[in-house]
């Protein structure tokens, strides 16, 4: 019961700290032309709190260039396209993540489809 207890505990903190990661992964990006050596300093926080988030058996998910799992991925578009195979992740527009034993938080992905054919006469 402890060991179960002591799970929800990380869990719920992990899931209020995963948009605090998101938005430090956000300003890394939005830095990096800006003023590199601000963006290096934001992203070594990034770097201490994934790993902090990892000694506690959080890891992030497989996503981009993996075959679309409804049991860890949300799918919240398609794209037509001739790069990717049929239900092959193409973007990945929020991470998830996942401890030893449970999800925390599905990736929210695009999932790339067939293009529709076209007939020419």
């Amino acid at each position: 019961e402890r060991v179960t207890q002591r799970a929800a505990a990380i869990r719920e903190v992990v899931v209020q700290v995963l948009p605090v990661l998101d938005n430090l992964e956000r300003a890394v990006v939005a830095l990096t032309q800006q003023d590199p050596a601000l963006a290096g300093g934001v992203d070594m926080v990034r770097v201490q709190l994934a790993q902090v988030l990892a000694g506690h058996g959080v890891s992030e998910l497989a996503a981009a260039g993996h075959q679309f799992d409804p049991n860890v991925h949300d799918a919240i578009a398609s794209v037509p396209t001739f790069d990717h195979g049929e239900g092959v992740v193409v973007e990945v527009v929020e991470k998830g993540y996942r401890t030893d034993t449970e999800l925390v938080r599905a990736a929210k992905v695009v999932v790339a489809t067939t293009p529709p054919a076209t007939g020419t006469s």
